[in-house]
């Protein structure tokens, strides 16, 4: 399940490759089209690493032995920073 629509991608990647076109110091190899693909391709990959690590978070969040109640000002806390914890892990 994606967090953006392809609608909102395809927006997006544009947008992306449009700045990238404006900025001199940064040249393009390769045809608009597949430069295109390419960033659509990063987008897709970030939500699924993101989604995937969103479960993860919960999963480790729920095995506590304290219950935690999401929403909370405990569970925000701890969320974000497990979840930081596991990207940083990611490389990201």
């Amino acid at each position: 399940m994606s967090i953006l629509s392809e609608e909102k991608i395809t927006h997006l990647s544009h947008l992306v490759q449009n700045a990238l076109e404006k900025d001199t110091g940064i040249t393009c190899k390769g045809n608009r089209k597949d430069i295109l693909k390419s960033i659509k391709v990063t987008f897709a990959d970030a939500m699924v690493m993101e989604g995937t690590v969103h479960h993860l978070v919960k999963k480790k969040l729920s095995s506590y032995t304290r219950k935690i109640v999401e929403g909370t000002a405990d569970w925000d806390i701890l969320y974000d920073k497990i979840y930081r914890e596991e990207m940083k892990k990611k490389g990201l």
